[in-house]
């Protein structure tokens, strides 16, 4: 398998999107939508590189032009804190529960039902099951 990433830039103009890639020469193509560009891109590449597509690794950016950049910037910041946030919250639910508080107890102090504590509790024990799990075949 290839281990080489190719960096994969698209660009809107007009109702298209213009894709390149800067590290090989002459590798550009145009796409309907951005959900098409990993494709187009893989095609493109597979046949100037005479490679077989799935061998490709690809990390496709789009280059978002002015408060469209800013935001989407603002977007995923706020997306990643809540995700932290929905972290936290998971672990504070399992820590409390460690500790003998009840589920009722744990919703008063968390902002939800304890039905929702005993979701996040199930989530919490899934993801580390999920990490440990995943850490293993890493290791093997």
């Amino acid at each position: 398998m290839n281990e080489k990433v190719y960096r994969v830039e698209c660009r809107r103009y007009g109702s298209w999107w213009q894709v390149t890639v800067p590290q090989v020469e002459q590798a550009s193509t145009h796409a309907r939508r951005l959900d098409q560009v990993d494709a187009r891109a893989r095609e493109m590449l597979a046949g100037l590189l005479k490679m077989p597509e799935d061998s490709l690794r690809l990390d496709v950016q789009p280059q978002w032009e002015g408060d469209i950049a800013t935001q989407l910037d603002e977007l995923y910041a706020v997306m990643r804190a809540a995700e932290r946030a929905a972290d936290l919250k998971r672990s504070t639910a399992v820590m409390l529960a460690g500790k003998g508080f009840t589920l009722r107890d744990i919703a008063t102090a968390l902002g939800c039902t304890h039905q929702r504590v005993q979701q996040l509790i199930q989530e919490y024990h899934q993801r580390q099951h999920a990490k440990t799990t995943s850490k293993k075949g890493e290791a093997a």
